[in-house]
């Protein structure tokens, strides 16, 4: 079986490029696209930004890994897991 992922998350810029790689996330449209291509050095301090990113899964009890994600200030808010057609 295999499933869809949404995941939210929201923190501070710069956007923890690594973390795509290790949760096998992409940005899921050009919004999310933009925030993580962001240069934070011309934007006013403590910008917050909500990202949406997605990935398959071949589990739908599979989940990002949280504390990794809290280690770079960034807060996953939310998983919806879909079954993929």
């Amino acid at each position: 079986m295999v499933y869809r992922q949404t995941v939210i998350v929201r923190g501070q810029l710069p956007f923890p490029v690594d973390m795509l790689r290790y949760d096998g996330l992409a940005p899921a449209d050009s919004d999310a696209v933009t925030a993580i291509e962001s240069d934070p050095s011309g934007i006013s301090d403590n910008l917050t930004v909500t990202v949406r990113l997605c990935r398959t899964v071949s589990s739908s009890r599979t989940t990002p890994t949280l504390a990794r994600w809290r280690s770079f200030g960034w807060e996953v808010l939310d998983v919806v897991t879909m079954k993929e057609a």
